[in-house]
């Protein structure tokens, strides 16, 4: 039996791969596990999956984010068709799962002929991110099912230091809790949380601090450079915009900063730099952005102006 898991949370598709393989312990006590990961050896691969042990072992082979899933990696027709004629002949002893992130609309991942087959085939699972309004719970849970502890006020200030990316939370949890069971807001500023690997981040969070003109500009060009889109970079800064908007509404109807917190879900220290970024750029220039960000939006998907040119352009407007 083979299986596919794929979507834009590791957190989810790892967590995936680990309930199928604990299944599968479960009824199958010599279970031999091997694992294959982007530029695996094909011949590893094929030895590995045919069907050339005599003692029948019950076999779980784990393939992930295999670059022969990806079209824009260009693989050797016969090795596709060898791989896909052993797919086909899979025995009754091996399960296969395949798992594959991929970002949202994302330009880099084309399905190839050999994820097509699997995807006809296999028992397919989609995950994707949870919203960032969920986040908080979801978060304050896996700390307790971790045994540790923290309170509210701190679990804001852990997340405001991090990108809604639940693999990265999950590793930097488990570091503060080999420090300490208590995590305290201390121990979240001592501790060097892995906020350089996430770019789309980085260039977020230095948009909504609306400090530095040239760490912005420095940071979007990372973006670029690192091949996000133009359009990635568009739903980036339409996501802050919409976002800046609901807050300030909110604020109009509700007494403190807590209390739109509370009530829209997004934690206290982001709703704080969403309330400071509207009165650094005004409500009224955030209306005209968002305007122009929606036909900029338009003018890109029918082909009238290149998605880089376009959001450079946008960005100069933004910073000027």
């Amino acid at each position: 039996m083979m299986y596919l898991i794929k979507g834009n949370e590791n957190y989810f598709i790892d967590s995936k791969i680990e309930e199928i393989k604990s299944e599968l312990a479960k009824k199958n006590k010599s279970l031999k596990v091997i694992s294959f990961f982007e530029h695996a050896n094909f011949e590893d691969i094929i030895v590995a999956i045919s069907n050339i042990d005599i003692f029948s072992t019950n076999k779980l082979i784990i393939f992930k984010n295999m670059d022969f899933l990806n079209e824009k990696t260009k693989i050797n027709k016969n090795i596709i068709d060898m791989f896909l004629l052993e797919l086909n002949n899979i025995d009754e002893n091996t399960e296969i799962i395949f798992s594959q992130f991929i970002e949202k609309n994302d330009p880099n991942f084309v399905p190839s002929p050999i994820f097509k087959y699997i995807e006809k085939k296999a028992i397919n699972f989609n995950v994707k991110k949870i919203d960032d309004r969920e986040v908080f719970q979801f978060v304050s849970k896996l700390i307790s099912s971790k045994g540790g502890k923290i309170d509210s006020y701190v679990l804001h200030e852990f997340l405001s230091f991090l990108p809604n990316d639940l693999s990265l939370i999950n590793n930097e949890i488990d570091k503060l809790l080999i420090e300490n069971k208590n995590i305290t807001s201390s121990m979240i500023i001592d501790n060097n949380l892995s906020l350089s690997s996430n770019i789309e981040w980085a260039f977020s969070n230095a948009l909504i601090k609306y400090g530095n003109i040239a760490d912005i500009f420095r940071k979007f060009y990372e973006q670029l450079n690192f091949g996000s889109t133009g359009i990635n970079i568009l739903e980036q800064i339409t996501r802050i915009l919409y976002d800046t908007q609901y807050i300030y509404f909110l604020k109009l109807e509700l007494d403190s900063l807590e209390d739109v917190a509370q009530k829209s879900g997004i934690n206290i220290y982001r709703v704080k730099l969403l309330d400071s970024f509207v009165i650094k750029v005004g409500y009224e220039t955030i209306k005209k952005l968002i305007k122009s960000l929606a036909q900029l939006d338009v003018d890109i998907k029918k082909g009238l102006i290149d998605e880089n040119l376009g959001i450079k352009t946008f960005m100069l407007t933004l910073l000027a």
